[in-house]
């Protein structure tokens, strides 16, 4: 079967990469390289890739590691208890688990432990996409891809993030390998073992279903036609294994049935801003030219099963995009899913291309010597710019066109903070934070990352203001969105970001109980006038700094203004 993927015009001749010894020698170059890389300031705070996303999966490992942890003070395991209890269930919290366990070995609360562990799960994925592409494409295809793969600006940031991700990725490339062996050899055992492997990956994360159904679907269809997919006795089989523990878990978890709402508008399709926000998010991720690359190499590549299994993924990776569309237009980390398969597709296409090179410059080795010393010089050049770039210094139009040309590339800006990380001031900001409030529980907050960075290094508790990021999504919802006072007033019960609304009651606190009111985006607050407003007109300022300001709620100027509910 290997060879009747390979035949559709990607087996190539013998070449140095052939040779088994040769081979493993680049391979295991190409990976090692690619975890050392990755070791780079790996002690460094969560704060250079989604803090938001990062330190709720800290926040909540956080706390199941104290639960059992006699000599942790009572205080610190009641603030990790109810900040745990505040984040939204967006998965199973496998990963937290197995984290906690590990920080038990290790002896503490050690956060370059999982960047590690995501690190070996994406690793560990190149093993599989390797497996995929030699299986689907060429020896020199695979090389190529896992380089893909494994160096990605984008990749590299994301393989180190603490999230689930990198185990959904390594898990939904091992699911497809396995839809491969069944392919190779339909029974029973092999599509159980295919079943098994993807209800895996769809449990840690349900978005990898759209890629794995994608995949097996084309496959299906490539080889019996619609009709007979439809009436095949394996499919049903396969769909109820690999989809019921995740359906379990939805079920259970009543806050996705919310959360799948607020994933999916349909008026958002018919909207142009809708398609360039996720062609921008595709941007940050791989880059323009990598993406046309691999666009025309899935259209190029010629007829067959392997391009049957690419035209799924892709098709997958759409019909992903439309069913979560407020995410994929908004979250970059949403379209990593796809940069294995971008891998798979831009490969026959970079493997023609490099030997279109070679032959070209066979005879002009001097040429071919000084270009490749020019293009290393200008890599390099680029490197040690970017590394140098102060990020908080760079203002409004410097970010846009760095941005404009990161996305072409397919660099993301975001990137200076793996090249540079300039991240110590905001954990001392967040620990002096906690130190001034007295790690009180009864906090509001508006931050960057909605304070879950602030709420674990500063360990403290309370509830996110909303930023006017937020508020302009509120407005596309077709919500109206509540003024300063309005929503103060209400702060208390559960709709201080329209989401909170699932929160345990004994969670909230009463409006009239509420401490400090912490600010460390400041640049967000004076954008909301009406804020700046009803808080300088009714409290007390307790500490004001470049980086923060923190208003005393325990004691009103003008208590006669008091309107807020306390029943």
């Amino acid at each position: 079967m290997q060879c009747e993927y390979q035949s559709a015009g990607t087996y190539e001749p013998r070449s140095f990469l052939q040779k088994p010894a040769s081979r493993l020698l680049v391979i295991g170059f190409i990976f090692i390289a690619a975890f050392a890389v990755r070791l780079y300031h790996i002690n460094e705070p969560l704060l250079d890739f989604h803090p938001i996303r990062q330190y709720r999966s800290a926040i909540v490992a956080r706390a199941f590691y104290f639960d059992d942890m006699k000599s942790i003070p009572e205080w610190r395991r009641d603030i990790a208890i109810k900040n745990m209890k505040k984040q939204r269930p967006l998965e199973p919290q496998v990963m937290e688990r197995v984290i906690a366990f590990a920080y038990r070995i290790a002896g503490g609360e050690h956060l370059w432990i999982p960047r590690l562990l995501s690190t070996i799960y994406w690793l560990t994925g190149g093993v599989f996409l390797y497996l995929i592409a030699k299986r689907t494409l060429s020896v020199n295809a695979a090389v190529f891809a896992i380089t893909f793969y494994l160096f990605l600006p984008f990749g590299i940031s994301m393989s180190r993030s603490f999230q689930p991700d990198s185990m959904m990725i390594m898990l939904l490339l091992l699911s497809i390998l396995t839809i491969l062996w069944y392919d190779e050899q339909r029974s029973m055992p092999r599509l159980l073992t295919a079943a098994l492997v993807s209800s895996a990956a769809i449990f840690i994360k349900p978005v990898s279903m759209f890629l794995i159904f994608g995949g097996l679907v084309s496959i299906e269809i490539y080889r019996h036609g619609i009709w007979r997919s439809v009436i095949n006795r394996y499919f049903p089989v396969f769909t109820v294994i690999s989809l019921l523990p995740a359906v379990i878990y939805i079920v259970s978890a009543k806050f996705l049935m919310t959360q799948s709402q607020i994933s999916f508008i349909p008026a958002l399709i018919l909207k142009v801003s809708f398609w360039k926000d996720w062609l921008a998010m595709i941007g940050r991720v791989l880059g323009y030219i990598a993406f046309t690359a691999a666009f025309v190499g899935l259209v190029t590549f010629p007829k067959g099963p392997a391009k049957a299994l690419l035209a799924g993924l892709w098709a997958g990776y759409f019909v992903f995009g439309l069913a979560f569309n407020t995410r994929i237009s908004t979250h970059d980390y949403y379209t990593a899913i796809f940069i294995p398969v971008a891998a798979l597709s831009l490969s026959p296409l970079a493997v023609s291309a490099l030997r279109g090179t070679v032959r070209l410059y066979r005879q002009r080795r001097w040429l071919a010597a000084v270009s490749g010393i020019l293009f290393l010089g200008a890599v390099f050049a680029s490197g040690f710019y970017m590394r140098n770039i102060q990020w908080r210094e760079v203002g409004p139009a410097g970010k846009e066109k760095l941005q404009a040309i990161g996305a072409i590339v397919g660099v993301n800006p975001q990137f200076i903070k793996f090249l540079r990380p300039d991240l110590q001031r905001d954990v001392r900001v967040a620990k002096e934070i906690g130190e001034i409030v007295n790690h009180s529980t009864r906090t509001l907050f508006l931050t960057k990352d909605y304070g879950n960075s602030l709420v674990y290094l500063g360990e403290l508790s309370g509830l996110p203001w909303p930023t006017t990021a937020f508020f302009a999504t509120v407005r596309g919802w077709g919500k109206r969105v509540l003024s300063a006072e309005e929503r103060f007033n209400a702060s208390g019960w559960g709709i201080l970001t329209e989401e909170d609304e699932y929160l345990d009651p004994s969670l909230l606190v009463k409006q009239s109980e509420l401490e400090y009111f912490i600010i460390t985006d400041v640049e967000d607050y004076r954008k909301q006038q009406d804020l700046v407003e009803f808080l300088t007109g009714n409290f007390p300022i307790l500490v004001q700094t470049d980086d923060y300001l923190i208003f005393d709620l325990r004691n009103r100027v003008n208590p006669d203004k008091h309107t807020g509910s306390e029943s």
